[in-house]
């Protein structure tokens, strides 16, 4: 069960999930959410190209899980819509990746203010890589190490991450909520699977199994002609609000 609190309020807020659709805590359902490695994406019901914010925001918690993979290629994060501009929130993944039989313990960070995204990796050397996406539309624009910012991206941009085990999804589909009409964000949950689809195109199926544990995830056709396959241990995942000023600064 995921508790909100309502910034305005300091408040909880309840959201019971029927279907794809959570529901005030008058029982009307006026929301379309996802949730997703603790993060809340909502939408209100009738606004096809973009997603109104609430002010909510998870409670501080720590999750413990597990997923553990083969044919390990890379790993890609998902950073979902937070709603409400005077906060910033901070995401740290604690992983054990596991590439040709060797383990690595690698640290990400990904870091939102407005809509601009920040990932910092940190490998078990002292080598430590930033890379600020920005988001227009379907485009992104990419900033490695502090340089200008290059973009929009094109398929040999994208390609060249991909190479170097750094694949962005296009952000604006999972961020703004802007999908075909015919092709309108789903998530399937049943007792072993959550399978998200992001307009069409891309796929995500995690399986759960007995005891709760995530034993794979397989992220299908991310990044040009491009099959996708994580390998990870994700040990902790900390959710951390972040005081921000009014231009969540």
């Amino acid at each position: 069960e995921i508790t909100v609190i309502d910034i305005s309020t300091g408040k909880p807020v309840s959201f019971a999930r029927t279907g794809y659709f959570y529901t005030d805590e008058n029982g009307k359902s006026v929301f379309l959410g996802t949730i997703l490695n603790n993060r809340l994406n909502i939408s209100r019901i009738g606004y096809k190209d973009k997603i109104v914010s609430l002010p909510v925001r998870l409670l501080k918690k720590t999750v413990e899980t597990q997923i553990e993979e083969n044919n390990y290629q890379g790993l890609v994060d998902q950073v979902t819509q937070w709603s409400g501009n005077l906060n910033k929130y901070k995401y740290t993944f604690s992983t054990n990746l596991i590439q040709n039989n060797a383990t690595e313990v690698v640290e990400f960070d990904a870091r939102k203010i407005g809509k601009d995204f920040y990932f910092v990796t940190k490998n078990s050397g002292d080598e430590t890589k930033t890379i600020t996406v920005i988001s227009t539309g379907n485009d992104m624009y990419v900033s490695e190490n502090g340089e200008p910012l290059k973009g929009p991206l094109s398929d040999q941009d994208r390609q060249k991450f991909a190479n170097e085990n750094i694949v962005f999804l296009p952000l604006n589909d999972i961020i703004s909520g802007s999908f075909p009409a015919d092709e309108p964000l789903e998530m399937k949950f049943d007792k072993n699977t959550i399978e998200i689809l992001w307009s069409g195109t891309n796929t995500a199926s995690i399986h759960i199994d007995k005891n709760g544990n995530v034993s794979e995830i397989d992220f299908s056709e991310v990044g040009p002609n491009k099959t996708f396959w994580a390998t990870l241990k994700i040990n902790t995942i900390n959710v951390e609000e972040i005081n921000a000023n009014e231009n969540g600064q």
